[in-house]
């Protein structure tokens, strides 16, 4: 069986590229319920997550609606309660990632680039951030500071591929 952290990434990306929230807060309790279904009508054509994963069509549309529910709550990056690395991509940008250790930062960094190729980076770029500032600038745990990008550069937010953060 593929890893599922993989949909999870596939499902994150999908809702913060595709999803109006604008449009989505003007929709009646049945137009959400059709709209999450043809979110994952449009997932499953991408990932078929019943042959990979094992997961019907009701269970994918529960992951769109966690997905959605996790974007709109708002999320700080706190290196004290939660572990965050960071890296740069293949044309210079930070990325963030929550992870348990480097090494899982590693392999949601590679499980993401299958998604989109803006998560492409070398894994010598990881570095944990251990204090943000209020500037938004990120000390690293090598003494470098980085700026913390907007949440579409963020790999995990939601905790979905195996770190929960709140």
């Amino acid at each position: 069986m593929a890893d599922i952290r993989r949909l999870w990434m596939h499902i994150e990306f999908y809702v913060k590229k595709r999803v109006d929230f604008k449009t989505l807060d003007g929709l009646s309790p049945e137009s959400y319920e059709k709209f999450l279904t043809k979110a994952a009508i449009e997932i499953s054509r991408e990932t078929f997550p019943a042959k990979v994963f094992g997961i019907s069509r009701d269970e994918l549309r529960e992951m769109v609606r966690d997905v959605i529910v996790d974007i709109r709550a708002e999320k700080r990056v706190r290196p004290a309660a939660d572990k965050v690395y960071s890296y740069i991509n293949s044309v210079g940008e930070t990325i963030v990632v929550y992870a348990k250790t480097k090494k899982e930062a590693g392999e949601l960094i590679a499980l993401a680039s299958y998604v989109n190729p803006l998560y492409w980076g070398q894994k010598k770029t990881i570095k944990r951030i251990m204090q943000v500032s209020e500037s938004g600038q990120a000390e690293l745990d090598n003494g470098e500071y980085r700026q913390i990008p907007h949440s579409g550069q963020f790999i995990n937010l939601y905790g979905n591929g195996g770190v929960a953060s709140a």
